[in-house]
């Protein structure tokens, strides 16, 4: 007697799952790399003014000590000194203590302020448009393989293992790019605010436990499409004989 254990654990989906798919991934892909960058790049107006500021301190994060925010103190032309803190959390600070950074602020509410250049924004945006680029990718491949009338079997296996890669081989290299970033960054400091050049024990954790994830998921999703392929089956089958 034969019973199947896991069967079609990627379960066949209908034409109408298949557009629906490709769309929401188009949509997510224009939410992360168009509209979020947009909504989190303050644009200048007729009010904004530029000061020179200096970083005078870094504010230490009350949940996670290992997060720091940039302190900067500018004045405006009447003569009045302002600080604010940046809004931006991170263990590898853009700039360091006493570092001149030009900032923009509201004229009418010159406590309103930012730092329109700051690298921390743009590595945040640059993930985010890399995001939308993976949504995207598999979207479009989705889309475009449903238009051009490929079965929804091919099309769920294809779609399945882009997005497996597009998640585990860029994951693969979490640990070694985070060792980099550490390395060239001058800024990095510990939870006493004093620079250091050493990897923090978090963030040395999260990249190692990525980097073993991209590796397993990348593995796992290849075997697992070429099983697929081979057998022209549209999920994973275990048999067991009585």
């Amino acid at each position: 007697m034969q019973n199947d254990t896991f069967q079609n654990l990627s379960a066949p989906k209908s034409d109408k799952q298949i557009w629906t798919i490709g769309l929401v991934f188009i949509g997510i892909a224009l939410f992360l790399a168009v509209i979020m960058p947009w909504a989190m790049i303050r644009t200048p107006d007729e009010n904004t003014r530029v000061a020179d500021a200096i970083v005078v301190d870094y504010q230490v994060d009350i949940e996670d000590s290992e997060l720091f925010a940039e302190v900067y103190n500018f004045q405006t032309p009447d003569g009045v000194n302002h600080e604010f803190v940046s809004d931006l959390w991170s263990t590898e600070p853009s700039y360091g203590i006493n570092d001149h950074v030009d900032v923009y602020y509201d004229s009418t509410n010159p406590d309103d302020a930012w730092v329109k250049d700051d690298e921390n924004l743009g590595i945040v945006i640059i993930v985010m448009q890399i995001l939308g680029g993976v949504f995207g990718l598999i979207g479009i491949v989705v889309t475009v393989s449903k238009m051009r009338n490929l079965d929804n079997q091919t099309i769920n296996n294809v779609g399945g293992l882009i997005g497996a890669l597009a998640f585990g081989i860029p994951s693969t290299f979490a640990l070694p790019f985070i060792m980099w970033l550490n390395s060239t960054n001058p800024n990095a400091v510990s939870s006493s605010g004093v620079g250091v050049s050493k990897l923090s024990e978090g963030d040395f954790f999260i990249g190692l436990i990525f980097t073993i994830l991209g590796i397993l998921v990348t593995v796992v999703s290849i075997v697992l499409f070429r099983y697929q392929q081979k057998t022209g089956s549209n999920g994973v089958f275990v048999s067991f004989d009585n």
